[in-house]
């Protein structure tokens, strides 16, 4: 195992001496048989640990990749390595970057990140979602593709956004209604995607993401940064952005994470009332009655002067559309 384990953990060396002798002996450093398993595991974990990600070597261990994904959908755990992370967690960052270089495309049905975004009890989502979070802010990997566009993981981070959400909705029913789990922690890191988006990126392109995310995120991790951002974009969309933190506040997010927000908020209030509509004026009295319930009034003074005249009807139905 010490044997296969070295050869993993310098096989970017051996391709570069020789990259033929490494084709020719690659299927004995990852044996396929059944009985050899166990050596299989420990040069896999070398080498995903070890290793940055590479085009050609991708290309030569894609059915390595291809049966680490397998291992993952079984429930199977991987062998650690000692390098101090999981191979899981090596192998979401391998799979993110082969489609950052266009090794992979999470659109095709075919692609391994795909796969590894449809695994339901994925113990590794939530490291690629971070890692996805950390490369828009990191530029050294940009440096080394110079080529790459910094914000053109996007349209690939949006999909496997949209999977998990589907992912989570379907083990709705299996989740314990109170207690924190997995996608709660998920989906609390999705939110910090939200300051490196591309320009281009409207809130309402997000909206039912968002509003999705909000659902899952039982426990409201992290949900409270959304308010600066809903806040920032309550202008050019004000409906949406009341919507949203409307939603926001029937979550299990403990009250102080929004104490010393009360500025933002008021600002996306006082957008959402601009418009003069009455779902504008509806979401705005909920908000402030929530607030009211807290023990906060801080916007006692704002519903006197907007509100406490209004004609407010009652929603008939929700505003919100899902897709």
């Amino acid at each position: 195992m010490a044997i296969h384990s070295v050869f993993g953990v310098y096989l970017a060396n051996l391709a570069y001496l020789n990259y033929k002798w490494v084709e020719r002996n690659i299927d004995s450093i990852f044996p396929s048989e059944k009985n050899k398993e166990i050596y299989w595991m420990t040069a896999w974990g070398g080498y995903i640990n070890a290793t940055r990600f590479y085009n050609d070597l991708f290309k030569l261990l894609k059915l390595q990749f291809e049966r680490a994904v397998d291992y993952l959908s079984s429930g199977k755990q991987m062998i650690t390595s000692g390098f101090g992370r999981s191979p899981e967690d090596s192998l979401s960052e391998h799979l993110v970057v082969a489609c950052l270089n266009g090794q992979d495309d999470i659109i095709k049905p075919n692609s391994l990140l795909r796969r590894f975004a449809r695994i339901p009890n994925n113990p590794s989502a939530t490291h690629a979602v971070q890692f996805i979070a950390n490369l828009a802010k990191d530029e050294m990997i940009f440096r080394e593709f110079s080529e790459l566009n910094r914000k053109s993981f996007w349209p690939q981070a949006k999909v496997f956004w949209e999977i998990r959400i589907d992912i989570a909705n379907n083990q709705r029913m299996k989740r314990k209604a109170k207690e924190e789990d997995a996608f709660d922690r998920e989906f609390s890191r999705y939110i910090s995607w939200l300051d490196d988006l591309p320009d281009d990126v409207t809130l309402k392109e997000l909206e039912t993401l968002l509003a999705d995310t909000i659902k899952i995120n039982r426990r409201g991790w992290d949900l409270p940064n959304l308010i600066e951002y809903l806040s920032k974009h309550s202008e050019l969309h004000p409906l949406i952005a009341v919507r949203l933190f409307e939603q926001l506040t029937r979550t299990d997010a403990p009250t102080y994470f929004y104490q010393g927000k009360e500025q933002e908020i008021e600002v996306l209030l006082t957008n959402a009332i601009k418009t003069k509509k009455n779902e504008a004026y509806y979401y705005a009295d909920q908000i402030v009655n929530k607030f009211g319930e807290w023990g906060n009034y801080y916007f006692k003074d704002f519903w006197k002067a907007n509100l406490k005249e209004k004609k407010i009807s009652r929603l008939k139905t929700p505003m919100l559309k899902k897709k």
